[in-house]
């Protein structure tokens, strides 16, 4: 009897913990960190291969702005370069700073190169405009296909922001913000910069871009003619 009243009471325990899951969206299996759910897989693939740490042992501050040092120490891990801290060229990055090694290791190879008084300006917050930039020199990045976003104007130069985001959707690493935006002056948030390395890095997680749609054409003629295509 007391046998068969402990396996009652076991299941009911087990009822219990899984109605009361029900709705919620559990924290990640693969992290410490309780404010990343299980959903949050470019998360949990970066923070497994070591190129990721939290704001704390147990946060990740998705919604905490990227500043432009934290970015170059990213993808200097992403990409192997040589993070050993050092004199850089930049007038504002000492050589004792934790990301002066990543930021030189990119400035030798291209990725990166400053502004024009001869700063880095690394702590500044990063746009999604410069990371488009970014990422599209750190992978060499080259094709580029029919995108188009509302809020950035058609040019294609090598150096325009119109190129490098247009590279970075055709790479399926971006589809914009929504609503055929992409929103380039916008803070750059931990969150996207890691889903946005985490495509660059791995296949499985790219997107496949979509211009958004023209609801309705409208016309001033009196008479027009219109062909399929």
């Amino acid at each position: 009897m007391n046998n068969f009243f402990s396996k009652v009471t076991l299941f009911l325990v087990a009822a219990v913990l899984v109605i009361s899951s029900i709705g919620l969206s559990p924290a990640s299996a693969w992290t410490p960190f309780k404010d990343v759910s299980s959903n949050d897989v470019e998360i949990d693939y970066l923070y497994d291969k070591g190129l990721i740490k939290g704001i704390s042992s147990n946060q990740f501050g998705p919604d905490y702005s990227v500043t432009r040092e934290q970015a170059a120490t990213l993808i200097g891990r992403a990409l192997g370069l040589s993070g050993t801290e050092r004199k850089t060229k930049f007038s504002d990055v000492s050589s004792t700073s934790y990301s002066s090694g990543y930021i030189q290791s990119a400035v030798d190879k291209g990725i990166i190169t400053g502004y024009p008084d001869g700063t880095f300006k690394p702590k500044q917050t990063m746009t999604r405009g410069e990371m488009a930039y970014l990422l599209s020199r750190a992978f060499n990045l080259t094709k580029t296909s029919a995108v188009f976003f509302t809020d950035i104007k058609q040019d294609s130069s090598n150096t325009s922001l119109y190129t490098a985001v247009n590279k970075i959707a055709t790479a399926g690493i971006s589809n914009g913000t929504g609503g055929g935006s992409y929103s380039p002056d916008k803070d750059l948030v931990r969150e996207e910069f890691a889903i946005f390395l985490a495509r660059a890095l791995e296949p499985k997680f790219k997107v496949a871009f979509q211009n958004a749609t023209i609801a309705k054409l409208y016309s001033t003629t009196d008479n027009l003619n219109v062909r399929s295509g």
